[in-house]
């Protein structure tokens, strides 16, 4: 049997085990892709392709140019590794018989040519701001997908049981409306100060002092409502996961925090504001798990593993 034949077989014949390893490596992509956004912003390279599709009027790359392989390392990511990764999810779904996920494939891939687009349109409009911020909304929603779809893809196909009160739901609910807003206003930061990504003049019309203390205002208000989150969890005696959660959330907001103010008084070096970016990625996520975990489904029992030979086509077996 071919080695390929092999790295199939497990794909071909998926354990629940082996899906949530797929949904999650996608979902590590689609961090990496935010990432290494950030640095074509930071590092100016948004321009380093001048066209789209193409990156430039006759070829697919622009030569050794340091701005030009940045963005174009990053279409790379974006364009072939994401691209496998959510075959790699169609295929284990499909393979699973899991219709109920079949939407979030979908909206994976509606989301990644989402992003084309809007990667191509923050080209073509030399890098505005609200289009380039668009670009991160985008990737922050297909992170909300690929979340959910990670922790669905190894559970029953069954209504979710709450494990806290209406009023924690509700509560869990407003936390991450109110994350987004963080998340939005951060972007709106960005875009009025000096990496917004355009090597030209071209800044949202805000007063760069005032949009600042707006999304750190909204930034206390979250650490306020994470606290009493966790105390009310505490006071209610709800499950540990949840309640671990509450607290991973509230330790990534501190050190954010942290890097926010840090960033403001040494004026923002380009590379603190990318850990800022890597952290905001974080603190969505762990949004989204603290808000999921309030709902539980029964897990999907293992099967006993089938001999290789048998987790294959033949029609594959004899190619």
């Amino acid at each position: 049997m071919s080695w390929w034949m092999r790295l199939l077989a497990p794909l071909w014949h998926p354990t629940p085990r082996t899906a949530r390893r797929v949904a999650g490596a996608v979902v590590v992509l689609l961090g990496l892709v935010v990432v290494t956004g950030a640095v074509v912003r930071l590092t100016g390279s948004g321009l380093g392709c001048p066209t789209w599709p193409k990156c430039t009027e006759t070829d697919v790359h622009s030569g050794v140019t340091f701005h030009g392989l940045i963005e174009f390392g990053n279409r790379v990511l974006t364009i072939g590794v994401f691209l496998v990764g959510i075959l790699l999810v169609a295929l284990v779904t499909w393979r699973m018989r899991r219709r109920d996920l079949y939407l979030y494939v979908g909206l994976l891939a509606a989301g990644y040519l989402g992003e084309a687009v809007v990667g191509g349109l923050s080209v073509l409009t030399r890098l505005d701001p609200l289009v380039v911020g668009l670009h991160f909304v985008l990737a922050i929603g297909l992170l909300w997908v690929g979340v959910v779809l990670w922790r669905r893809i190894g559970c029953q196909d069954v209504p979710p049981r709450p494990v806290v009160g209406v009023e924690m739901r509700w509560l869990g609910r407003g936390l991450l409306a109110c994350s987004w807003v963080v998340i939005v206003l951060g972007i709106l930061v960005t875009g009025t100060g000096p990496h917004a990504g355009s090597r030209v003049d071209n800044r949202l019309p805000f007063d760069r002092r005032d949009i600042s203390q707006l999304h750190s205002d909204s930034v206390l208000l979250m650490v306020g409502a994470v606290a009493v989150t966790i105390l009310l969890l505490r006071l209610t005696r709800a499950p540990e996961p949840v309640r671990r959660r509450a607290r991973i959330l509230m330790a990534v907001m501190l050190a954010q925090g942290a890097v926010g103010f840090i960033q403001y008084f040494t004026g923002l070096p380009s590379w603190l504001v990318g850990v800022h970016v890597a952290g905001a990625t974080a603190f969505w996520v762990a949004t989204l798990l603290l808000t999921l975990e309030m709902w539980q489904r029964p897990a999907l029992v293992e099967p006993a593993p089938a001999p290789v030979a048998e987790q294959i086509p033949g029609a594959l077996q004899t190619a």
